[in-house]
């Protein structure tokens, strides 16, 4: 883990971006599986938490997601904190756009989700950066005799939304991550545009071909498969900005959690230690783990061998 930055605190005209660190306690796990692909950032004194995922193997994987956690902190100590929420927005895109280049100079490639806290007017609010399938969700805090909610934040870059309409890939996407089996595997879904490349695995062995429409367990089989990652020679960061209050919890995970973990199981996991946000990322990396060594069957098609990491933080 990198060290912490310890900025200067300022309070703007409109936003405040920096949080003095007894409105938020925030925890990280990750699985012991040496040596991991996966990095996380925690720094807390100025609302800024995020997760990456090396992609394609040792040593370049690692070595990518290493150096754009290494750059966030870097321009962390640099970055001026916003005084408007536009501020705040541009500070995020430049923050991924930078580690891109970083990230570039590897050789390597690796997702990456940023969140960061910052409030408007007394509203606390996180904007989610992301590039990848990394995600981000909030937890909200039940409301009178309501029960808590996760609700999923950012979209991933992956081939459901590259080839779906965004409400079908908004649809494919909920049942997808919310099931332990397929109910529906030989649903076909018609893409918006014809995909040259589409891969199709045949006996475990990949091959491609060119798609106009692919099936419910033709989109499963690539759900690892990535169309936009840190490392790129352009990326376009996907930006998401949602309200909290306090008793919410901010969650990050890398694949390894959210591809062995459905939706509800991660609601349920952070609902039991809503509480402590340690021992929620502590969980939900026990319970991946123990998931990704399970039996692939038809009625549990979840488990996958992968790195693992979570982040939580509560807003208090």
């Amino acid at each position: 883990m990198v060290d912490r930055p310890q900025p200067t605190e300022r309070l703007g005209h409109r936003v405040r971006e920096t949080m003095i660190p007894e409105r938020f306690t925030g925890h990280a796990s990750r699985a012991k599986n040496k040596p991991s692909q996966d990095s996380y950032v925690l720094i807390l004194r100025r609302g800024r938490v995020g997760v990456f995922d090396g992609v394609g193997g040792e040593p370049r994987g690692m070595n990518a997601a290493e150096t754009a956690s290494l750059s966030i902190v870097s321009q962390t100590e640099h970055q001026k904190p916003a005084e408007t929420e536009q501020a705040v927005i541009d500070n995020m895109t430049r923050l991924l756009q930078t580690a891109n280049n970083d990230v570039r100079k590897t050789g390597g490639k690796t997702t990456a989700t940023v969140a960061q806290l910052f409030a408007v007017d007394g509203q606390q609010k996180v904007l989610f950066g992301n590039v990848g399938d990394s995600q981000g969700y909030v937890w909200r805090k039940p409301r009178f005799f309501m029960r808590g909610k996760l609700q999923p934040i950012t979209i991933s870059d992956d081939l459901i939304h590259q080839a779906l309409s965004p409400r079908n890939a908004a649809r494919l996407s909920q049942e997808l991550d919310n099931s332990h089996r397929l109910r529906h595997p030989n649903r076909t879904y018609k893409f918006e545009h014809e995909i040259p490349d589409f891969p199709i695995y045949v006996n475990d062995v990949e091959t491609h071909q060119r798609r106009t429409r692919a099936t419910q367990q033709e989109f499963f089989n690539v759900r690892a498969k990535i169309t936009a990652a840190l490392g790129s020679h352009r990326i376009l960061p996907r930006l998401s900005i949602t309200d909290v209050k306090p008793g919410d919890i901010i969650l990050l995970t890398t694949d390894g959690i959210h591809d062995n973990l459905t939706t509800s199981d991660i609601k349920r996991i952070v609902s039991r230690n809503r509480k402590k946000p340690q021992a929620a990322a502590e969980a939900l990396v026990a319970a991946a783990e123990r998931k990704s060594k399970e039996e692939v069957t038809i009625i549990n098609i979840r488990p996958k061998n992968d790195d693992m990491t979570a982040v939580a933080i509560r807003v208090s």
